[in-house]
């Protein structure tokens, strides 16, 4: 096949590690799982294991990569969560879950909760999962910038998850593959602490996976909090010479990515725009004479207040019109 794959996982600052990966290559398709237990929900560890185990489970008895399959290994991830539920211990535990089916042509994602996926195409991210949270519904409807999430005070609301009474209403989305594509399953606590133009710039610096997750993982150590939240991430680079080779922003699905461009130059632009005239607004109280000077040229006028002259062929001033 030609996928390379490497996983990381930590408890970063809590007490028990509740987040729970794997992956499984059946001949030429394969399937990547990561799912985030749900604190405060009793059992999470638990609900994440059992969630990640039914998915390759159900991959092995149907490794077919279509939508209609993913939503099987999805519901019974759903289904193996309500049956333990059964232990009065574990009768509340919940755990989100993102999924990666591929070949040498296709990939189909599916996720239920905040656990995302990025699909990179030409350095750039072409796709991501929206979170089934408060903040990511409103980030849908275009209340809040998709960036904003990261920070908004309803960050922890999940909307949908595993074990939830009646379905499982994932949200899956299948897309062509192309030579050098990258994938990123993670959990909420590295891409809160992880920027895509962060993952972009470490991408493109990676020679392989484990790379690529390093170079992400020193950065979510360097301003993770001490109580942050456990934290893991599985990539999946797509290596293969026969596959098209994908065009800048992808090749069936740049639109968000093109949103995310648009409004970083928009607020560069504003940047730039507040820089200069803050600059403009120091040197004309530092140099009010010079700032004159400058005004009455754009205005056509000498520094003296005159129409400013100049000379006709026979050597006579005359004003400028």
């Amino acid at each position: 096949m030609g996928f390379l794959t490497a996983s990381i996982s930590n408890a970063g600052g809590r007490a028990a590690n509740e987040d729970y990966a794997g992956s499984e290559e059946l001949g030429s398709a394969g399937c990547w799982v990561v799912a985030d237990g749900l604190g405060g929900h009793g059992g999470g560890a638990t609900a994440s294991r059992l969630a990640v185990d039914a998915v390759l489970a159900s991959f092995r008895a149907n490794p077919n990569v279509t939508p209609e399959a993913l939503s099987a290994h999805l519901a019974a991830a759903h289904a193996a969560i309500l049956r333990q539920q059964s232990e009065p211990a574990l009768s509340q535990m919940r755990s989100t879950i993102v999924v990666l089916l591929a070949d040498e042509t296709t990939a189909v994602c599916g996720h239920i909760g905040d656990s995302r996926l990025y699909h990179f195409q030409a350095g750039t991210v072409g796709f991501q999962t929206i979170d089934h949270s408060v903040p990511g519904a409103l980030a849908a409807g275009g209340s809040i910038p998709f960036d904003a999430i990261r920070f908004h005070e309803d960050r922890n609301k999940v909307l949908r998850s595993l074990g939830n009474d009646g379905e499982d209403k994932p949200a899956i989305t299948e897309r062509s593959l192309s030579q050098g594509d990258l994938f990123l399953l993670c959990t909420d606590g590295f891409w809160e602490n992880v920027t895509e133009l962060e993952m972009e710039a470490d991408a493109a610096k990676a020679p392989a996976p484990g790379d690529w997750l390093k170079l992400m993982a020193s950065r979510l150590f360097r301003r993770a909090k001490p109580d942050n939240d456990n934290f893991t991430a599985l990539a999946v680079f797509f290596r293969s010479p026969t596959a098209p080779v994908a065009r800048r922003g992808g090749n069936n699905g740049g639109k968000e990515r093109r949103w995310f461009s648009l409004a970083e130059k928009l607020s560069w632009m504003a940047i730039a725009v507040l820089t200069l005239t803050l600059a403009v607004s120091l040197a004309a109280v530092l140099f009010p004479r010079e700032a004159l000077r400058l005004i009455d040229r754009a205005r056509g006028l000498s520094p003296h207040g005159s129409a400013v002259q100049r000379q006709d062929n026979t050597g006579r001033q005359k004003p400028v019109k």
